[in-house]
């Protein structure tokens, strides 16, 4: 992985002012005057200020800081194995976390959006999408949300509810429709709405029940796993029990997404100013925060190494030569993902089933694939 795959993202708050206009009688003109409720009050604008507000604040210093603080954080997590869980060590070591009021709906929401949305953008025609939400901290030990889509003026409407609550947003989807593995590349029916019935437990979300309803009314299960068949810029959803289509190349190339993951920070400047905030409607002292995400690769997880030898090298005591073949995916393509191998050292067999292989591990060595592999 290279520094070039992670992207920063840096976010600088715009003050908004709201001016309320005062006159003992109705002499002022403009385009937006609000209705007259007092007799004093005009009307109410919201601009843009035009205006600069001096206040002691070295934002340049300041921002320098922190960004070349999270260029040494990205330095030092791109070596790690576990990219997403180091950036967030080290979110907690500099007191970056953001602490954001929970939104359970909208967070379900926009997460089903962003990564159905990323299945249809897919550059890749006759594939297997295959997705899950993401692990959400909930209010109780267990909770039952909707999701349903609805073919509504060419596009789809996804409603996340739990209860009387609901939220909503659209996709740029005009048909939703289903298929089976057999006929997968000809057969596009028609659903409106597919429901989706989905059930937090602790932090994991379980789902119980995905069906849709056909132009007569029938009910269609669908895969209880979020499986979409994309073909010919179309999407579709899968008649349960979809395994199918999970099966592992040649029958059908399966594309894990999101690709892209990403976390967020919230850097404390130590330093406040006066500011709106839609969240209270208040102009007040508030404390400046940087906030900014680093975006990393989601690789795919490598397939087995294969033809691997062991040999003693000539004329060198206590020296082995170990080669392999690169690997490669299921359909012969080379799988590019790939930065090094370990190799576990034992004195004890790594055949012993009954014995964890953490346990007779020795030692760990590296090895860079770019020149230690035939």
């Amino acid at each position: 992985m290279e520094t070039k795959d992670l992207v920063l993202l840096m976010l600088i708050p715009i003050m908004l002012v709201s001016i309320v206009f005062y006159a003992n009688s109705p002499g002022i003109t403009g385009a937006a005057a609000a209705k007259q409720e007092d007799g004093n009050i005009l009307g109410t604008y919201s601009i843009m200020p035009s205006f600069r507000a001096k206040f002691d604040y070295d934002l340049q210093n300041n921002y320098t800081n922190i960004k070349n603080k999270l260029d040494m954080i990205i330095q030092e997590c791109i070596k790690n194995t576990d990219v997403g869980q180091c950036l967030k060590d080290k979110s907690r070591e500099n007191n970056w976390d953001c602490i954001e009021s929970k939104d359970e709906l909208n967070e379900i929401l926009y997460d089903f959006i962003d990564k159905f949305e990323e299945c249809m953008t897919l550059k890749e025609d006759g594939v297997v999408c295959r997705f899950s939400l993401d692990d959400m901290e909930i209010m109780t030990p267990t909770k039952t949300f909707d999701i349903i889509l609805t073919n509504q003026n060419l596009k789809t409407r996804v409603e996340v509810s739990e209860g009387t609550k609901s939220v909503e947003d659209f996709i740029n989807l005009e048909n939703l429709v289903y298929t089976v593995y057999d006929n997968r590349d000809t057969l596009s029916e028609r659903l409106n709405p597919v429901k989706i019935i989905l059930e937090y437990r602790g932090k994991k979300p379980v789902v119980r029940e995905v069906f849709g309803k056909d132009d007569s009314a029938n009910r269609i299960p669908l895969s209880d796993t979020f499986l979409l068949y994309k073909k010919n810029k179309e999407v579709k959803f899968v008649e349960a029990p979809g395994s199918s289509f999970e099966a592992p190349v040649p029958a059908n190339k399966v594309i894990d997404v999101p690709r892209l993951k990403g976390i967020k920070f919230c850097a404390k400047a130590g330093k406040q100013a006066q500011a709106f905030d839609s969240s209270d409607s208040q102009v007040k002292q508030r404390e400046i925060v940087y906030k900014f995400a680093v975006t990393f690769p989601n690789p795919p997880i490598p397939p087995p190494v294969r033809i691997l030898a062991a040999e003693d090298k000539l004329k060198a005591e206590k020296y082995i030569v170990l080669r392999w073949n690169k690997v490669k995916n299921d359909d012969g393509t080379e799988f590019k993902e790939i930065d090094h191998y370990n190799v576990y050292c034992s004195k004890s067999s790594f055949l012993d089933s009954n014995k964890q292989i953490a346990l007779n591990v020795k030692s760990t060595i590296a090895v860079k694939s770019s020149i230690n592999y035939d």
